[in-house]
């Protein structure tokens, strides 16, 4: 279900919390599922059982996993989609942030938006 790039410059625990958010936000992944345990994981991706505990555990601080003592980790049963909602918002607002510090106006901001949401349409 996850792969891991070795080659990639993000680091290995990001790639799967990345995964791991997209399964949820998909509904691949549904409240209440139990995730794999540490070691499963660790070994099915050839990584070490810190990296998957870190990942793991960012997770549960934002409110995505949930642990059960002696159960290991599931999906949260809460709204997790307003969870990963507000979490885009966060990212949004620093990125606005950002362009505000660089000097770059907010006509910029939007035309850059509307060009980068139509690139996708050009397939059409």
């Amino acid at each position: 279900m996850f792969t891991i790039d070795p080659h990639s410059r993000q680091p290995i625990y990001e790639q799967l919390k990345e995964q791991i958010i997209r399964y949820v936000s998909l509904g691949v992944l549904q409240p209440k599922d139990r995730m794999p345990s540490v070691r499963m994981l660790a070994r099915d991706l050839g990584i070490n059982p810190n990296t998957v505990v870190k990942t793991y555990q960012e997770l549960e601080e934002e409110g995505i996993l949930i642990t059960e003592p002696k159960r290991g980790f599931f999906v949260s049963g809460r709204e997790v989609h307003k969870v990963l909602q507000q979490k885009r918002k966060q990212q949004l607002q620093e990125a606005v942030q950002s362009c505000q510090e660089s000097g770059i106006t907010e006509a910029e901001v939007q035309k850059w938006i509307h060009e980068i949401y139509n690139e996708g349409d050009q397939s059409c």
